[in-house]
């Protein structure tokens, strides 16, 4: 809560410099709370030094920051899925996807765990909501979905024995070892991620743009052929 009211006195500040060149203000970025945030955060901030344009950088929760973006009260946010939009019509959609994640399926170990678990309609399946909605878009499911708001709520779930299957969308690199360890999980398919920016700044599009497939291409293993 107290990152919520951080977040309203910045927008309140920034406010007043409306009428400023956007190039000399301070935009509000919001990032989820991840353990694996600092690398696309700093991405962001190298491109957006590129580009003149100070951010600061907010931790937000994974629900709020989509809604508050959608309502003007940040700038833009590090990393989202595609398809925001319509859901959220504020959000311009920055090319291209910044890394390529992958929607999970982690079950109890003493549960069964096959895609076909989706079909089911006796079966409870807990995420965050851009997880849930990602699979309502790309599959038909017949289980009940469950949106939980804090990004690590469904992991510890089941962890603790309180969920038997959770949505997660992670690296597609792997899972962290303890969930690999103290879970069953199949990977459903690739989700890229892309940045976001409010409506109010489209003429700044595609200057992100630009300054974003500068950054990545420095980066080791990076490939635009893969984006």
């Amino acid at each position: 809560m107290g990152q919520f009211f951080l977040v309203i006195a910045l927008w309140l500040v920034s406010a007043t410099a409306m009428g400023q060149p956007q190039s000399e203000q301070s935009w509000l970025v919001s990032y989820v709370p991840h353990p694996q945030a600092k690398p696309f955060n700093d991405l962001i901030a190298r491109t957006y030094s590129r580009l003149g344009i100070d951010i600061r950088l907010v931790e937000v929760s994974a629900d709020r920051r989509l809604l508050m973006l959608n309502r003007g009260m940040t700038d833009a946010d590090v990393l989202g899925r595609a398809g925001l939009s319509s859901s959220y019509p504020n959000l311009l959609r920055v090319d291209p996807a910044i890394v390529e994640a992958t929607l999970y399926l982690l079950c109890h170990s003493a549960k069964p765990c096959t895609p076909d678990i989706l079909t089911d309609e006796k079966v409870q399946v807990f995420g965050i909501r851009g997880a849930v909605e990602e699979i309502r878009q790309r599959l038909s499911v017949k289980a009940t979905l469950s949106v939980v708001d804090v990004y690590h709520a469904p992991t510890a779930m089941i962890q603790q024995g309180r969920a038997d299957y959770v949505l997660l969308i992670g690296r597609s690199e792997g899972l962290p070892p303890a969930l690999q360890q103290e879970t069953r999980h199949i990977a459903l398919y690739p989700v890229p991620l892309y940045h976001h920016i409010h409506r109010r700044h489209a003429q700044w599009q595609e200057r992100i743009s630009n300054a974003l497939k500068q950054q990545l291409a420095t980066l080791p293993g990076y490939s635009s052929d893969t984006r």
